[in-house]
């Protein structure tokens, strides 16, 4: 569910009962980790590929677009905390949540970041 949220941020629940995040804000820093720009992922999302096709055709390998991907989850977590939209309990719960989500999870929800919408 997208909500409008502080600041006019789009965020998001991480999960039936999760905290919420700064999806934009995911979606503005994970392409920058690929060389590429939001365009070109959402022009090639849009063609049918996931993230784990395009980060292999920019030459990142399946473990290196995981740990780019629980980076910057984390990082927007910590953000949000300290921006205080997120209680410590919620961050913790987010950081479970985090690490509980399979290669396969965290590639479909990072794709669907540029499914959703076409632009910032």
């Amino acid at each position: 569910t997208i909500l409008s949220g502080f600041s006019g941020t789009i965020i998001k629940r991480t999960g039936p009962g999760g905290h919420r995040l700064p999806w934009d804000w995911i979606k503005e820093q994970f392409p920058a980790q690929l060389h590429l720009t939001i365009e070109q992922i959402i022009a090639e999302v849009q063609a049918g590929k996931n993230v784990q096709e395009i980060a292999a055709e920019q030459g990142i390998s399946v473990q290196q677009l995981y740990e780019i991907e629980t980076q910057i989850y984390q990082e927007a977590n910590s953000r949000w905390l300290q921006q205080g939209h997120l209680s410590q309990q919620g961050f913790n719960e987010n950081e479970q949540r985090f690490q509980a989500l399979t290669l396969a999870a965290i590639n479909e929800q990072v794709t669907s970041f540029y499914k959703e919408r076409t632009g910032l």
